[in-house]
C-alpha cells in the first residue's frame, strides 16, 4: 500500500511540475504577443497568469476522466484499435475543454449570441487550445498505460517468481512435511525477505494487485501476489470466505450473522467478512472440525 502510494505522489508531483511549466511558458508567449503586436497596454504578469491557471485547472479537471478508462484497457496489448479508441476519447476530451473555458468566458461579456459564441469563442479557444491540450492529453494517456500495464506485469512476474519456489528443493521439503507448523511464508520487503510460519497467519486480504497478511501479534505485511495463487500453496484449513479474504480456519472463535450478514471473529477479535456464496462451506467446515 506505502509503495502504490509513494508512486501516485511522484507521479503527481511530475504531472505538477509539467503543469506549471506549461502555465509559465504559456503566459510568457501570450505577453509576448500582446507586446509584439500591440494588442493592449500595461499588461501584467499576473492578470495573464491568472486566465492561463483557471484554464488549465479546467483541462486537470477533465483529465481525472482519464485513469477510469485507460485502467480498463491494462490487459490489453497495444494496437490500431486500441490507439484510435484513446485518440477518439482525447478529441472528445479536448472538445469538452474549449466548450467550458468558452462558456466561462462568454458569461462575462455583456452580450453574446450564440453565433458569436462559436465565432469569437469557441473557435477561438479551438485554435488557440486543442494543440497543446491534445498534447498534453496524449502523455498523460501514454503515463497511465504503462503505469496500468506495469502494475499487471509485476503481479504476473511475482506469480512467477513463485511458481520457481515452489520447486526449490526447502520448499518442497516443507510442503511436503506432515507438520502444518513447518510451514512458511515469503515476503519481499524491499531488499529482505520475511519468513512468517503459516501458523501464525490470521487471514489474508486482497488489496487490488497486493495482498496484505494479517499475522498474530504482527503488522500486517504486503506482498505483491493474489488470492488464488495463494489458495494453491496454503494448507486446507485456510478457507476462501470473501472475494477479497482467505481466514485460517483455526484462529477462528465465532461465526456471527446479524441483518443478513456473516463475519468471522478470529482469535484477536478481527472481523472477516462472510459471502453469501460461501456462508455454506464455512458452516460446513466448522461443523466438522468443532
Amino acid at each position: 500500500m506505502l509503495e502504490r502510494v509513494q508512486k501516485y505522489y511522484r507521479i503527481g508531483a511530475v504531472i505538477l511540475f509539467v503543469l506549471i511549466f506549461i502555465i509559465a511558458f504559456q503566459t510568457y508567449q501570450q505577453i509576448f504577443y500582446i507586446e509584439r503586436f500591440q494588442l493592449a497596454k500595461n499588461v501584467e504578469f499576473f492578470d495573464v497568469l491568472k486566465n492561463q491557471f483557471f484554464r488549465w485547472i479546467i483541462w486537470l479537471l477533465i483529465a481525472f476522466l482519464l485513469p477510469f478508462f485507460v485502467a480498463k484497457d491494462k490487459e490489453k496489448s497495444i494496437s490500431f484499435s486500441l490507439v484510435t479508441k484513446h485518440f477518439l476519447l482525447i478529441i472528445l476530451l479536448v472538445i469538452l475543454n474549449v466548450f467550458v473555458i468558452s462558456f466561462i468566458q462568454a458569461s462575462n461579456a455583456v452580450e453574446v449570441t450564440l453565433h458569436s459564441f462559436f465565432s469569437d469563442y469557441v473557435v477561438f479557444f479551438l485554435f488557440q487550445k486543442s494543440p497543446m491540450y491534445t498534447l498534453g492529453y496524449i502523455a498523460f494517456t501514454v503515463i497511465l498505460f504503462f503505469y496500468f500495464k506495469n502494475e499487471t506485469l509485476q503481479v504476473t512476474v511475482q506469480e512467477l517468481i513463485d511458481i520457481k519456489e515452489n520447486h526449490q528443493k526447502e520448499y518442497q521439503l516443507l510442503k511436503n512435511s506432515n507438520v502444518d507448523e513447518d510451514q512458511v511464508l515469503s515476503i519481499k520487503i524491499g531488499n529482505k525477505l520475511k519468513i512468517i510460519p503459516i501458523s501464525e497467519i490470521n487471514w489474508i486480504e486482497a488489496d487490488d494487485y497486493c495482498v496484505v497478511v494479517h499475522a498474530e501479534d504482527k503488522p500486517s505485511y504486503t506482498m505483491r501476489s493474489s488470492l488464488k495463487s495463494l489458495e494453491n500453496k496454503l494448507p486446507t484449513y485456510f478457507m476462501r470466505v470473501h472475494r477479497k479474504g482467505i481466514v485460517n480456519m483455526r484462529k477462528v472463535k465465532e461465526l456471527k450473522n446479524a441483518d443478513n450478514t456473516s463475519c468471522l471473529v478470529i482469535s484477536n477479535d478481527a472481523e472477516v467478512p462472510v459471502s453469501k456464496a460461501n456462508i455454506k462451506a464455512v458452516k460446513l467446515f466448522l461443523q466438522h472440525n468443532s
